[in-house]
């Protein structure tokens, strides 16, 4: 969707056609403009023109992280009239999460399967092994709660 562009690429004319879009839409009634920014770079990264709300409403809904900024994508729609609608999608501050809760519960459901199917000093390392790697990943991971949905009693530190 995005050029790859690098910042010493980008095209000056982009802030240009940003421009020329707002004055003309602030006096007549043009089309949608949907426009992104990598890291606070100007002019805009990547331009999009839309000729009708819906279309627009659903590109500009379509952004929801990143991307490939290193810390944060600014996304404007431009609207006829002059409205400008603007989000910023920032990267965690603890880094980009490799899990979710879904595969919390998933590695629970399959530890717990198996405990009766090997020793528990096996299921046991399994458990700490998981709850190892999940709460290097999310600071927020609870491996208390993953030791008992896993069927331990018992947390080892």
């Amino acid at each position: 969707m995005e050029n790859d562009l690098t910042p010493e690429e980008l095209l000056p004319q982009h802030q240009d056609r940003v421009e020329d879009y707002l004055s003309k839409t602030r006096s007549s009634h043009g089309g949608y403009l949907l426009a992104t920014s990598r890291d606070g770079q100007l002019p805009p990264r990547s331009i999009y023109y839309f000729d009708n709300a819906v279309t627009a409403a659903e590109a500009y809904g379509r952004y929801t992280d990143w991307g490939f900024a290193k810390d944060y994508l600014t996304v404007w729609l431009y609207e006829p009239g002059g409205i400008v609608n603007s989000k910023v999608l920032r990267r965690p501050p603890a880094g980009e999460c490799s899990y979710v809760k879904k595969n919390y519960v998933e590695a629970s459901n399959l530890l717990k399967s198996f405990k009766g199917s090997i020793t528990e000093e096996d299921h046991l390392s399994l458990v700490k092994g998981f709850a190892l790697i999940f709460s290097h990943d999310n600071i927020r991971f609870n491996a208390q709660r993953f030791f008992e949905d896993s069927g331990r009693t018992e947390m080892v530190e």
